[in-house]
């Protein structure tokens, strides 16, 4: 079991890779290998791994293919600094949780919160890129195979755009988020005019039942 507490860094040196696994050489401290045996079992990136073979300051583990797809290890080459903790021993004081290091799962980070380098700062929270409403309806048409004539409307039949129109602002924004891009990495996870195709063939693989559809009415 593990607490989750990072006790190091090491670094990854070699990896091996055959049929069915890869086998890491991974270098630690000097200081956090005593009385390692093999068999042992080390927190690699909040990944369990079993300790095979010790040569000096290196220790080496094997992963398999299901270990590799579901966990960052997949992506380490070497060269790369990873976090590691040994497991804990029965009587030793629990600074965290009780963990197993069995990983489920990866999953992306979409924001980081650094206050001490954005507090009292004002963004733009916005796409990388603003479409205009013509854009979006010819993005859709051809998401879903469709080809239109976009004609103007009189104001009589426009009455789905009459929100937008009389909004206190009608006109086109383009907000700059190049502060945000800078301070802490913002982007946009999808593309927006990949975004717009998606969300059109979701909607349409995912329709509304008449119930949900009355409440938009």
């Amino acid at each position: 079991m593990f607490t989750g507490i990072v006790q190091g860094i090491a670094i990854v040196d070699e990896i091996s890779v055959v049929p069915g696994l890869s086998s890491f050489s991974i270098r630690f401290p000097e200081d956090q290998i005593h009385n390692v045996t093999i068999g042992a079992s080390v927190s690699i990136d909040g990944t369990c791994l079993t300790v095979t073979r010790q040569e000096g300051q290196n220790l080496y583990f094997d992963a398999m293919q299901e270990t590799l797809r579901l966990t960052t290890l997949g992506k380490l080459k070497p060269g790369d600094r990873i976090n590691f903790e040994r497991a804990a021993r029965i009587g030793d004081e629990i600074g965290g949780h009780l963990l197993s290091g069995h990983v489920h799962t990866t999953a992306d980070i979409i924001a980081i919160d650094r206050p001490e380098n954005t507090r009292g700062q004002l963004y733009n929270a916005a796409d990388s890129e603003v479409l205009t409403l013509r854009t979006v309806v010819e993005l859709i048409a051809e998401g879903l195979g469709h080809t239109w004539e976009i004609v103007n409307m009189p104001w009589e039949l426009a009455i789905p755009a009459r929100p937008l129109i009389t909004q206190p602002l009608p006109t086109h924004r383009v907000l700059d988020t190049t502060k945000m891009q800078r301070d802490f990495g913002y982007r946009d996870l999808v593309p927006p005019r990949e975004a717009v195709v998606r969300t059109a063939q979701w909607l349409v693989e995912n329709p509304l039942s008449d119930e949900q559809a009355s409440i938009l009415q």
